[in-house]
């Protein structure tokens, strides 16, 4: 087989370029220009090989806690009897055509100035035409949730972290409700969580740490809240076709062979491509999907998750994903740039459609059920 290596493309950069798939009617735009597909005497093996590795995987959106607010140091009685507001920290936001303060008071309810052992959270306008709004909020429990997006095999694709906090509000009336679930823009947070887990804090522990796995789910690519390493127990299909070549790739993601069949006796094209990563079974590739995924996108502190994945399928057709940018990138520049790969059997899929919200507890949901 020969064929002409081309310039690289990337796959599926922040989910905006788009691909049309080989067995799918579907359009998209940004189309990206092709070069002319030419025959030169390069081995099909010799040229995946040369093309790998791709472009590093971008680093995973796990969120740092900043540790360095500064606490401004106050001297005032609160009016809940002996409690004593210690320090203050102002947090300024727009809604709309209105200004907002948001200050975060830490408290020491025996008046002493030994620490604290609460916070309150207190929102109001700054403008004249609103009224004063004087509730104090308390914050009772604070959600700290990191989450893993695990492929197939049971590796680690991608993390992320979200918070919300509980807070009791002083001036609900009998029967109503007096803890909501909140979740706070990203500044107000970090400054919360940092007090919380700071040397002055003299309460109780109000953070709950959750771990959270999550898989991806075929045909929709939905996250669902469970660990996933089903591919070890694949069924392999017994025959592909005649053997058209082999490559073994080393990437960040880990060592995979890839091998190429023919199912027409015609050695210069691959209709047929196989995916093995080393220690699972040599499964056929069916899909290279780039998937965005919107995380709590109403909150003040949304999350934007972007997963590119090699799907491939066994004999029961069962699907199984290796969420892999690096290992993608590689399979789809191959089958889009490369004459002896114009008949592999492989659909690709941009979708920009998942939206989820979090619970406290860390339960990841479509947002049109929460």
């Amino acid at each position: 087989m020969s064929v002409k290596p081309v310039s690289l493309v990337k796959f599926g950069v922040n989910n905006q370029l788009g691909f049309e798939g080989k067995k799918k009617d579907k359009q998209f735009s940004n189309r990206i220009s092709i070069p002319a597909r030419e025959r030169l005497a390069v081995p099909l093996a010799a040229t995946v090989l040369a093309m790998s590795p791709m472009s590093s995987l971008p680093a995973n959106s796990s969120e740092m806690i900043d540790n360095t607010n500064n606490i401004e140091a106050v001297d005032n009685i609160n009016d809940n009897k002996n409690e004593k507001i210690v320090a203050t920290k102002d947090f300024y936001k727009r809604t709309g055509e209105y200004n907002w303060r948001r200050q975060v008071q830490l408290i020491n309810t025996k008046g002493t100035d030994d620490g604290f052992d609460k916070i309150n959270i207190h929102t109001f306008p700054i403008d004249d035409r609103l009224m004063s709004y004087e509730g104090d909020k308390e914050i009772t429990q604070l959600n700290n949730i990191n989450f893993e997006i695990k492929s197939s095999d049971g590796s680690t694709a991608k993390t992320f972290n979200i918070k919300s906090v509980s807070e009791g509000y002083h001036f609900s009336k009998p029967g109503e409700p007096n803890e909501f679930e909140s979740y706070l823009p990203k500044d107000v947070m970090d400054y919360v969580y940092s007090a919380l887990t700071s040397d002055d804090y003299k309460g109780k522990d109000i953070i709950k740490n959750y771990n959270r796995t999550l898989r991806v789910a075929f045909p929709a690519y939905k996250l669902q809240n469970v660990a996933d390493s089903a591919i070890y127990s694949a069924v392999p299909e017994k025959y592909f076709g005649k053997p058209a070549g082999s490559n073994v790739v080393e990437l960040k993601g880990g060592k995979y062979t890839l091998r190429y069949y023919s199912t027409d006796d015609n050695l210069d094209n691959a209709e047929v491509m196989t995916v093995q990563k080393e220690g699972c079974p040599e499964l056929r590739l069916w899909f290279l999907a780039s998937i965005g995924c919107d995380i709590n996108r109403k909150t003040p502190d949304p999350r934007k998750i972007n997963l590119v994945m090699t799907v491939v399928g066994d004999a029961k057709n069962d699907p199984y994903f290796y969420i892999d940018e690096e290992l993608t990138n590689l399979l789809y520049n191959v089958y889009k740039n490369h004459e002896g790969f114009k008949n592999l059997d492989v659909t690709v899929d941009v979708l920009d459609n998942q939206v989820y919200a979090t619970t406290a507890k860390g339960v990841l949901m479509p947002y049109d059920l929460y």
